[in-house]
């Protein structure tokens, strides 16, 4: 008992500092534990929350993410717009056939 309080007396004030510094670090790496798993939990919860209610929405048949705007006449196939189409592709046709035709030769100067 004498011992341990002669140690103690004669024991430095640093050392003393350096077991609270441990504790302190000990206590800080708690508190950012703490905040990283509460974080967690609650993003978990705002996730299953907003889960909950677009499976609820899909169920009743409401939840559309694309607005269904529907364009007049977009849809329907007529015989005109099909004539136009193909002779759309036709003047593309030609004119790839020209430049194949047509093309320069480049001279390469590395050979």
């Amino acid at each position: 008992m004498m011992f341990q309080n002669f140690i103690i007396r004669f024991t430095s004030g640093a050392s003393r500092k350096n077991l609270q510094g441990k504790h302190s670090l000990k206590k800080k790496t708690l508190f950012y534990w703490r905040i990283l798993l509460t974080t967690f939990f609650v993003m978990t919860v705002l996730v299953l929350g907003a889960s909950f209610f677009v499976i609820r929405d899909i169920s009743r048949g409401g939840f559309s993410p694309v607005a269904k705007v529907a364009v007049p006449g977009s849809g329907q196939v007529t015989l005109g717009r099909l004539e136009k189409l193909v002779s759309h592709f036709e003047t593309k046709r030609v004119t790839f056939e020209q430049v194949r035709k047509t093309r320069t030769v480049l001279v390469d100067p590395s050979r």
